[in-house]
C-alpha cells in the first residue's frame, strides 16, 4: 500500500511541477481530488520548508480526511 501511495503522491507532484515552471501558488493547479489539493498546498512557495508534510505525512493526512468524510 505504501508504494502505491507513493506513486500516488510522485504522480501528483510531477502534474504540479509541469503546470508550472515558476513558482506554485495555492489557487494554481484546479486538480479536484484531496490528494491534489494537498500535494499543491504543500508545493506553495509561500509554504515555510519546516511547515512542509513528507509523502508518508500527506498519504497519513488523506487517509485521516477520507476516513472522516465517510463518518
Amino acid at each position: 500500500m505504501n508504494r502505491i501511495g507513493s506513486k500516488l503522491v510522485e504522480e501528483k507532484k510531477r502534474a504540479v511541477r509541469d503546470n508550472h515552471s515558476g513558482g506554485i501558488e495555492k489557487d494554481d493547479f484546479k486538480g479536484r481530488d484531496i490528494l491534489s489539493v494537498l500535494v499543491r498546498a504543500n508545493m506553495a512557495s509561500d509554504m515555510p520548508e519546516s511547515m512542509r508534510l513528507s509523502d508518508s505525512e500527506i498519504m497519513a493526512r488523506k487517509s485521516s480526511l477520507r476516513s472522516q468524510a465517510l463518518n
